[in-house]
């Protein structure tokens, strides 16, 4: 019996320890090699690939490609608490003895630092392909900040200086700036964690041989920095107002408008003068803000998914996680058992007003699971005062489900959190201007006696998406994996631990709601069925949203919407809008009124012949702008109006994976019951990545996206065994 015992253990915990992280690496192999086989990287076709780390990115071209990076809006973190080789290193000799008297006690102490590397994984799990590397030449761009690892996000206008925009440009006329505003925003994250972690082992042996209780757990700083700034390029020829008819019933100009991106990025509304310390807070989450400006039109500022120019730090205690084992076969030279495990959350979750807002441990969910645990020493002296041994962990965890709050992205649109939607709402009960009884609807006129009625209109307010896409739903991940196998040398009172350890938090997972919740997070989140019919939100995209009566220039509420495909199949993204995209340009510039291409002719359902009902005067067809006299500037609006809903919400189902290498040196000072140690030691944590979806798996079930943050840390530990018996 002994005999197969000294030659199984070893076997199965290297085949548990190894086979996971062999199975994920042929996993990922496979997976590089299909899109590599179906989405080839060119020059000119719609699909460009670009590699980026180790995962396969399309860059955004005009035409629709067969897959995109899928970007979410928060930094989804392995709490430092599930970490098995923090547990196991330096714990040699202290924990799971052998007939060392009827109960024995291991305390230990680990202050540490850990910090982020690969800042460019983290920007591209959050912005996709929209990056553009720092030392990039662009165009005619100087970017800010050049160096080997920042990333850029471009923003310029719908009308740059009459110049070709760039295809990953940001339309900044979504963020209330000029259509001639043209920046780059560069980002370098770092996310640091100074940890002080502790660790008690007891021995109940006098209960049953082998029997053990468990729990530790660290207290957590997190410090987390985006270095974010702003470099803006002066137009050549100034800034342009927006038209009338764009944002508001008059031409706004550029006094009005937000000065800066990051001014919006941390809730600026248009008239915030540039770098007022009176910009809004964030938000309450249950009372999202909004304010009107220009006495008629509600400007909502970006009340989630901020960018901050300043680091965020919280501070507390992550998770505790207790066991109770049972090591079923020990002997001096090996141990082999199992072990059961619960975690129970003691920190808050994530603040969702920020994108990059620190977590504290497991993001307050409770978990419970095991493991199987062993080692077996293979070489010993013959004084017994060194050898050499093999150990190994494999713990695996369900993380139950708990309400969270995050910003979703809309399907199939990158980055459409931070795109602008605006409300509808019933046609001809919509007060027009400042006044609260005069009102226009908006009409199709079909025939002479007759038109069609599209029921909506627009309601005088703009909202950035991600106030409508930040939802509180059920998180759960069904299985969580932690495997390490290590090698140890022990020679009189110094020890060397050296070891492999592989994580995986397998499917992270959003469960989609049917109503929402707007009554106990954010009363603005989209649902499938809208409280109130009357008021739905729809995408602006660069539609206009103001026509003029062609008589006496009575201002009527279009029902123009960019939500869905437009009818040469062109879809608003964070990039641009339908008529930008068709025309290539909106507005000449020439006046603050008029301009080109800016019939509407690019939106949902377009039908011309708009005009207002509500007028008795002959002539009261619908044009583009105050100053129009002539048929030929009659502007288009929606027959049926598309709007947003939950089904637009992307839940995807998100992979955590990472390798690790570790190591930890220390000394034992040997007594006869009181043994104390202190050690060093690190690890290097290499996370994947891989955001690429394609177009026609979007819904699937089987579709995820495969997130991990890289990391690399340093610790002290120091530790104190008791044991009641005395060789």
């Amino acid at each position: 019996m002994r005999r197969i015992e000294r030659s199984i253990i070893p076997i199965i915990l290297l085949c548990l320890t190894c086979c996971s992280p062999s199975i994920a690496r042929l996993s990922l192999s496979r997976l590089r090699s299909a899109f590599d086989k179906d989405f080839p990287t060119t020059s000119g076709g719609a699909t460009n690939i670009k590699r980026s780390g180790n995962a396969l990115c399309p860059v955004p071209t005009s035409g629709l490609s067969s897959c995109f990076c899928r970007p979410i809006k928060f930094v989804p973190l392995r709490s430092p608490n599930n970490d098995r080789s923090r547990v196991t290193v330096g714990t040699v000799g202290h924990t799971h003895q052998y007939r060392v008297g009827p109960s024995y006690f291991y305390l230990s102490f680990m202050p540490g630092y850990d910090s982020s590397f690969k800042p460019g994984q983290i920007l591209q799990n959050l912005f996709g392909s929209d990056l553009v590397e720092a030392c990039d030449d662009i165009s005619d761009l100087t970017l800010p900040n050049c160096s080997e690892h920042a990333r850029s996000i471009i923003i310029q206008g719908g009308q740059y200086q009459g110049k070709a925009r760039n295809p990953r440009a940001w339309l900044a006329d979504y963020f209330y700036l000029s259509q001639s505003y043209q920046g780059v925003v560069t980002f370098d994250p770092t996310l640091i964690n100074f940890l002080c972690y502790f660790d008690f082992y007891l021995g109940l042996d006098a209960a049953l041989p082998g029997v053990y209780f468990r729990a530790y757990g660290p207290a957590q700083h997190a410090h987390w920095h985006s270095h974010m700034c702003e470099r803006i390029i002066e137009p050549d020829d100034g800034y342009k107002p927006h038209p009338a008819g764009y944002f508001t019933s008059a031409a706004m100009p550029h006094s009005k408008l937000i000065q800066t991106f990051a001014a919006y990025a941390n809730g600026g509304i248009p008239e915030t003068p540039p770098g007022d310390p009176n910009i809004p807070p964030p938000p309450d989450p249950a009372t999202p803000s909004s304010i009107t400006v220009d006495q008629a039109i509600t400007f909502q500022p970006l009340n989630y998914a901020r960018l901050s120019r300043n680091s965020k730090s919280r501070t507390g205690f992550a998770d505790l996680r207790f066991e109770l084992g049972w090591n079923i076969f020990q002997k001096e030279i090996y141990h082999f058992g199992f072990y059961m495990q619960g975690v129970a959350p003691t920190a808050p979750h994530r603040d969702p007003r920020y994108l990059f807002e620190p977590i504290i441990g497991n993001n307050g969910h409770w978990e419970c699971g095991g493991g199987i645990i062993g080692s077996r020493i293979v070489w010993s002296s013959i004084d017994g005062e060194s050898h050499f041994g093999f150990y190994g962990d494999l713990n695996f965890t369900h993380m139950f489900r708990a309400k969270e709050q995050y910003t979703l992205e809309l399907k199939g649109r990158p980055n459409s959190p931070y795109m602008l939607a605006m409300k509808m709402g019933k046609n001809g009960e919509i007060p027009i201007g400042t006044s609260t009884d005069t009102f226009q609807a908006v009409g199709i006129a079909v025939e002479p006696d007759s038109s069609i009625d599209p029921g909506y209109q627009f309601a005088q307010e703009y909202a950035p998406v991600a106030n409508l896409s930040t939802v509180k739903i059920d998180t759960h991940i069904n299985l969580k994996l932690d495997a390490i196998a290590m090698l140890n040398f022990t020679c009189r009172g110094f020890s060397l631990d050296a070891g492999y350890n592989f994580w995986m938090a397998h499917r992270y997972c959003f469960d989609r709601p049917d109503t929402g919740c707007r009554d106990e997070c954010n009363a603005q989140a989209l649902t499938n069925e809208p409280p109130d019919p009357n008021a739905r939100w729809a995408l602006k995209g660069d539609a206009r949203v103001f026509g003029y009566a062609q008589t006496d220039k009575t201002i009527v509420p279009l029902s123009a919407t960019q939500t869905r495909y437009s009818q040469n199949s062109l879809l608003a993204t964070i990039h641009n809008g339908c008529n930008q995209e068709y025309f290539g340009a909106l507005y000449d510039g020439s006046t603050a009124t008029c301009g080109q291409n800016d019939d509407n002719r690019q939106i949902d359902t377009p039908q011309g012949n708009a005009y207002a009902p509500n007028l008795i005067t002959p002539n009261n067809q619908l044009l583009n702008c105050p100053v129009s006299t002539t048929i030929d500037d009659q502007i288009q609006t929606s027959e049926v109006p598309k709007f947003l809903s939950a089904s637009d919400l992307d839940f995807v189902c998100i992979r955590g994976m990472s390798h690790k290498v570790f190591g930890h040196i220390c000394f034992t000072q040997t007594r006869s019951t009181l043994t104390p140690h202190v050690g060093i030691g690190g690890f290097c944590e290499i996370g994947v990545n891989n955001n690429v979806t394609q177009n026609n798996m979007i819904d699937s079930p089987k579709s995820r996206i495969d997130v991990a943050i890289s990391q690399w840390g340093i610790w002290l530990k120091g530790g104190l065994t008791f044991s009641s018996y005395s060789p």
